[in-house]
């Protein structure tokens, strides 16, 4: 039988998420094997919102103290909800909506603090099925697509409006990884709200100083057109 990790320690909360070995490739994750620790993130949904709040706006506690593969693997965990509901808590209409957008809003501190420094300069999109860079970049380049944020349509217009500017305030970074991760967001956001994720995408092309590889010059404009 696995065993519950404790709902009321943030440190060992932190450890039971990026303190495993690293699986690759076809290798099973330490969290799919049996018998491994568990934590019920819908127990109690306000101490699991309470901790990804605090991880989202101060992330850099993670750099030096676990590896960056392990940081993109718990990460994984942690917004994939094939893995862990961990990320609903953000959608939980139970908690209030001023502090549900401060937990979203923090996402691009984790972008700017955390991912910018432990991912390499890549471009996940040309994997072309190979491992990547490490798994930072991975968590750092899918956030947005496996996570369960998505645009949720005209009946919490704020929650959408609160996503998109994330991945805009992400496409300000300078690093490609992480640049290329908000366009990758934005390019699934585009049936949803065209308009707003071509203006985002225009301004960025239009920096005056802009340099980034020409790849990623491709895929902006790609993730920002009407035309796949």
């Amino acid at each position: 039988m696995s065993a519950t990790v404790m709902k009321d320690d943030f440190d060992q909360w932190l450890r039971w998420v990026f303190d495993h070995p690293v699986a690759y490739g076809a290798q099973q994750p330490w969290y799919f094997t049996a018998g491994a620790e568990h934590w019920d993130a819908e127990a109690n949904p306000r101490t699991t919102f309470a901790y990804l709040t605090r991880l989202f706006s101060a992330p850099e506690v993670l750099i030096g103290r676990f590896s960056p593969n392990q940081i993109g693997q718990g990460l994984w965990l942690l917004v994939d909800p094939s893995c862990s509901s961990h990320l609903f808590a953000l959608t939980d209409p139970a908690i209030e909506w001023p502090e549900r957008k401060r937990a979203i809003d923090a996402i691009a501190n984790l972008y700017e603090r955390l991912l910018q420094k432990i991912c390499a300069l890549h471009l996940s999109h040309l994997n072309h099925g190979t491992q990547p860079a490490n798994l930072a970049n991975r968590i750092c380049y899918m956030f947005w697509d496996i996570c369960p944020l998505g645009p949720r349509g005209d009946g919490a217009r704020e929650h959408d409006l609160a996503c998109l500017d994330v991945m805009r305030k992400t496409l300000a970074i300078p690093h490609c990884a992480c640049q290329e991760g908000a366009l990758h967001g934005l390019e699934h956001w585009r049936a949803c709200y065209p308009d707003i994720v071509a203006e985002t995408v225009a301004e960025f092309l239009a920096q005056p100083a802009l340099l980034v590889p020409a790849e990623l010059l491709l895929y902006a404009r790609r993730a920002g057109s009407a035309v796949c």
